[in-house]
């Protein structure tokens, strides 16, 4: 794991590098009506791929049982890779935000490069420990993206579950990606707009982030009151 995030750490650093050294190749410099949509939708993405990634992280450190439990239930019973999904959200999210489009040809390629082989190994290391668990758990649950049908059939509440204690180990990387995203996109409607573009989008991004945090009160009081059921 160790090893995983320094590699992580160092590849970001790198990319970090080459976008700021040519930022006018990569950052958006269109505005309309459809590029703030665009805006709304990634920040919404970012945010809605963090939640993903606090619902996993956390279900499956209360429930795998030091990893001698297969998870099968919350976030990993509508992907069998929760967590990767939740970076994915945070990737398009990132590039519909700041981005020219054409950027997310790159992450697809980073993603897939990258992860796609930790995806593997992780999915052979729990065949090996879980056998034909695992087997009837995989025919029945997508690797990545989860079916239309589950997501409107399916009650959120029951496949996101959150806890508040569950946001201390994302919540340096929540803020870490708000804050970048949102100064380089302040820093670029101030330079092409001014106040003028800048004071209604800044309003819409709060009006969203205001929705996130409802949105995190009503998924973690469902998870209380299960908690006092039970």
């Amino acid at each position: 794991m160790k090893k995983r995030i320094q590699i992580n750490g160092i590849i970001i650093f790198i990319a970090t590098l080459i976008v700021l050294s040519y930022s006018y190749r990569f950052f958006k410099q269109s505005t309309g009506l459809f590029d703030d949509f665009l805006e709304i939708m990634g920040i919404g993405l970012i945010l809605l791929g963090q939640l993903l990634r606090v619902s996993a992280r956390g279900y499956k450190s209360e429930n795998s049982q030091s990893g001698n439990s297969l998870i099968q239930d919350g976030p990993y019973r509508m992907v069998r890779n929760p967590m990767y999904l939740g970076l994915i959200l945070i990737g398009l999210g990132i590039v519909l935000f700041i981005f020219q489009f054409w950027a997310f040809i790159i992450f697809v390629l980073f993603f897939t490069f990258r992860y796609f082989t930790l995806i593997r190994k992780e999915e052979g290391i729990l065949f090996n420990n879980f056998g034909q668990a695992y087997q009837n758990y995989k025919k029945k649950t997508p690797r990545l993206f989860p079916s239309p049908r589950f997501l409107f059939t399916t009650n959120i509440q029951e496949y996101l579950p959150i806890k508040f204690n569950w946001f201390k180990r994302e919540f340096p990387a929540i803020i870490i990606v708000l804050c970048v995203s949102l100064i380089i996109e302040s820093w670029e409607e101030l330079g092409t707009g001014g106040w003028r573009v800048f004071m209604p989008e800044f309003l819409a991004f709060s009006s969203i982030i205001f929705f996130y945090l409802v949105l995190v009160l009503f998924l973690s009081r469902k998870d209380e009151d299960i908690t006092k059921q039970n």
